[in-house]
């Protein structure tokens, strides 16, 4: 079935990823197109919602917007203004990953309500980030995967109510990771920059609202992860 494709920000965009409509390991949710809106103001709508579908005997009741670059990227700055969705037990995401294989993987950001539905999450080692939000890295070796590890940043505003900036700067030598124009993270790790060098002009975009196992489906209750533009720029 050939996969449903929207134009956005410039560019052509999968509304599900090529390998197919639910990982095999997370039968709790599914990419649903329809959960993908750009409204007339040019704001794309990523929505949850309670939206059940049957997969031969198997019915996930749970739809989550995603889009995917069609072509690849090289070396640039990869930039969204976003608002998150508000409610429990979501995990909206921004991150870099390649065209035909898994990993590498670079989390520009990652965001986890859990229990909280506007994020907020105290850390004692990290008191004046409130935030469960996280930036992160996968790479190949040693197999199957490894995370570099999560890490928060700090934001002064609370992400469901304000737009902030997530932006990545991809160099040969490290990315540099900033939200609302603050630098939250450098990552250098010499294996994981090789990884995505063999890959430059192959790495594409993802942007996704996703739910974790603990998400309660309801029959009205639908989140908007609202995304105003993205943009790539060389460096």
């Amino acid at each position: 079935m050939e996969i449903e494709q929207i134009n956005w920000s410039g560019y052509n965009w999968r509304l599900q990823e090529e390998w197919g409509s639910y990982h095999p390991e997370h039968t709790y949710k599914w990419t649903d197109p329809g959960a993908t809106e750009i409204r007339n103001d040019g704001i794309l709508d990523l929505k949850t919602r309670h939206n059940p579908r049957k997969f031969g005997d198997l019915e996930i009741p749970t739809g989550c917007g995603l889009i995917c670059s069609i072509d690849g990227f090289d070396f640039g700055s990869f930039e969204i203004e976003a608002q998150l969705p508000f409610g429990k037990n979501l995990w909206p995401a921004f991150w870099l990953s390649p065209l035909d294989q898994w990993p590498p993987e670079l989390d520009v950001f990652e965001g986890y309500s859990k229990k909280n539905p506007n994020y907020l999450s105290f850390d004692f080692f990290n008191p004046f980030r409130w935030f469960k939000i996280e930036s992160n890295a996968f790479l190949s070796n040693p197999k199957p995967y490894r995370m570099l590890g999560a890490r928060r940043g700090f934001l002064s505003k609370d992400p469901t109510k304000n737009f902030v900036k997530y932006r990545v700067n991809w160099f040969p030598e490290k990315f540099e990771i900033y939200w609302d124009n603050r630098k939250v993270r450098t990552i250098s790790d010499p294996e994981l920059m090789g990884e995505f060098l063999k890959l430059r002009g192959r790495i594409r975009v993802l942007i996704n609202t996703n739910v974790t196992r603990e998400y309660v489906p309801g029959n009205s209750e639908v989140s908007h992860y609202l995304v105003k533009k993205f943009i790539w720029e060389s460096l």
